[in-house]
């Protein structure tokens, strides 16, 4: 008797999931690379499958993951969850975990909850949300606008200026809007986050220091947000590639529970 379990983050699989065959398809290949990792036939019929999914918290559209997964034949039993449940498990009954990765959100073991709503929506403190605001603030720059109200001039902008440019391979600035509407890809775009944290760790640049100070106040607002819901000597499981940038989050992050925590 065998089981399975998949825990998809927003840089690995798309939201494109809930209604795209190729996405199902492309899990299922995964799968089926770990029967070959475990010397299973490519033919093996899981007991039972758990994934825990970017973007699962629409019981409808798991339902229609759960019946299309189903259909390959490499379960009997499936269940699709959001990609905060993995963690949970592991926290027992106490606890919140914070994820950041592509996205945000933060759950707690009780069921409460802040953020998860993607992109058009929130993704607070995610690596879509920096580049994001790191874009907005250079088209702002770009166009005088709120330029009494927006730190930074167009000389101090040119280094993260520089970091998207060259990491979309564009020649003018304007050129990027065809990977914001046209060839979209969520994960690509968030993808020079990356590179903004390799220049915010490499140089002393404002700027992007700036924007993960923003983004890990964002971050604590997510847990602020649940923490009635918790023992107030709660335990913070985080989950995501952000994390890797925690020398440039944990100042904001530790200001605002400090703050918070001390006006209590």
């Amino acid at each position: 008797m065998y089981y399975g379990g998949v825990e998809g983050g927003g840089t690995k699989t798309s939201i494109s999931i809930y209604n795209s065959e190729e996405a199902v398809s492309r899990l299922v290949a995964v799968i089926k690379e770990c029967y070959a990792k475990a010397g299973l036939p490519d033919d093996t019929t899981l007991e039972s499958l758990g994934l825990c999914l970017s973007g699962g918290e629409n019981e409808k559209t798991n339902n229609v993951i759960k019946e299309m997964i189903k259909s390959h034949g490499v379960a009997k039993s499936v269940i699709v969850k959001s990609d905060t449940i993995g963690p949970l498990a592991t926290i027992g009954n106490e606890g919140v975990v914070l994820i950041a990765g592509t996205g945000s959100n933060c759950l707690t073991a009780s069921g409460a909850r802040c953020g998860g709503w993607g992109s058009f929506i929130g993704d607070e403190g995610g690596a879509h949300w920096i580049a994001q605001l790191a874009t907005r603030w250079i088209f702002h720059s770009e166009d005088n606008f709120r330029h009494k109200i927006e730190p930074f001039s167009k000389e101090e902008l040119r280094p993260l200026k520089e970091v998207i440019m060259n990491y979309f391979k564009i020649d003018e600035l304007s050129d990027i809007l065809t990977y914001c509407y046209d060839t979209y890809s969520k994960s690509h775009y968030a993808g020079v986050t990356k590179r903004i944290a390799e220049l915010a760790q490499d140089t002393s640049d404002p700027v992007t220091k700036k924007l993960f100070s923003e983004a890990g106040s964002s971050l604590a607002y997510h847990v602020l947000a649940v923490e009635d819901h918790v023992e107030k000597n709660l335990n913070i499981l985080c989950i995501g590639s952000l994390w890797l940038s925690w020398d440039l989050l944990k100042r904001r992050i530790r200001w605002n529970f400090f703050k918070a925590f001390k006006e209590h």
